[in-house]
């Protein structure tokens, strides 16, 4: 996975002997960026926060101090520990999949161009959500129909019904998880 900053978009899963291993590399980088005399300064009053997590900090720090002299960040370190309790299950990506097929089945209803070729391949393939919505998609690669009148983001496509789930959530919480300045939170607990 190629994602440009690894620290902020990867993490570890706590309990694992690589989130040990974070969490003592965490502390002797506090422990070297209390002592820095630029770092020491920004830090310390965080340190004394109630809440203070060190993936928190860690961004804002890599915009304000040289990642490498400075906090002695390594390329590509991992500094991120994910809650067991964050995971999405098998029954959250189920949950993913009829939140979106529900909001897409009513956008394809209601959508002029769509709902007359929604509601014949709703017919056809007996109301199965994957069959319609790949023949939309392949509807639209004819251009019997636009690709933005179908609601679906790119790459959003529903080709297997063991796949749909998980296409399902990645836009479900891509668009759940926009901050109110338009860039997505970063979602880094996944299992591989």
């Amino acid at each position: 996975m190629r994602t440009g900053n690894n620290g902020r978009f990867l993490g570890y899963l706590d309990g694992t002997a690589q989130a040990e291993e974070v969490k003592y590399r965490q502390a002797k980088l506090v422990g070297v960026w209390e002592a820095h005399s630029k770092v020491g300064p920004a830090l310390k009053p965080l340190l004394r926060a109630d809440e203070f997590r060190f993936e928190n900090v860690v961004e804002d720090f890599k915009k304000k101090f040289d990642q490498t002299r400075d906090l002695t960040l390594k390329k590509g370190e991992v500094y991120r520990i994910a809650d067991p309790a964050l995971v999405a299950t098998g029954k959250d990506f189920e949950r993913a999949l009829e939140y979106r097929s529900s909001e897409l089945r009513e956008h394809w209803d209601k959508t002029d161009r769509v709902k007359q070729l929604y509601r014949l391949l709703s017919k056809e393939f007996h109301d199965d959500f994957c069959k319609i919505a790949y023949e939309l998609f392949m509807a639209s690669t004819r251009k019997e129909v636009s690709f933005r009148k179908l609601g679906l983001k790119n790459g959003e496509i529903y080709s297997s019904p063991e796949d749909a789930p998980r296409i399902a959530a990645m836009y479900v919480i891509s668009r759940v998880l926009q901050r109110a300045d338009g860039r997505a939170f970063p979602i880094f607990s996944c299992r591989v």
